[in-house]
């Protein structure tokens, strides 16, 4: 895993800022975005990204009363990136599974739901960069 996040690193167009709160600044040439990942039911983003992910997804999408339910276990994961005004512009919904062991060997993987970026700010390679959080998550 430290190997793939370091080439996900390497490859990344933005330079990144911690900030107080858990959430990172993105830099690039393309202008500042916000990578945060939403815990709280009641965040705007959270309504925000789930109206982005209806949008692509449609009927394949969980009910909004579930997501909100979800957002706070420990094991799933709801992602955003965020302009300066605060509208989400990508998301993706991901999940830490423990799996059976095998010969005493645990096991686990990350499953990737769900992933998007608004049409408006595709090319500008944040899909990598909620990889990237998913991945580290």
């Amino acid at each position: 895993m430290e190997k793939l996040l370091g080439l996900l690193e390497a490859k990344s167009a933005y330079s990144r800022e911690k900030l107080p709160d858990g959430g990172e600044l993105l830099h690039s040439g393309d202008g500042s975005f916000l990578m945060k990942r939403i815990t709280h039911p009641e965040e705007l983003a959270l309504f925000q990204a789930q109206n982005l992910l209806e949008r692509v997804f449609g009927g394949e999408m969980d009910y909004f009363s579930l997501v909100r339910g979800w957002v706070t276990d420990r094991t799933i994961a709801y992602h955003t990136v965020l302009t300066a005004e605060e509208e989400v512009i990508a998301a993706s919904n991901s999940s830490y599974l423990h799996l059976d062991s095998e010969d005493g060997i645990p096991q686990s993987m990350l499953a990737v739901w769900y992933i998007t970026v608004d049409e408006k700010y595709r090319g500008k390679r944040l899909a990598n960069e909620l990889y990237w959080e998913m991945y580290r998550f």
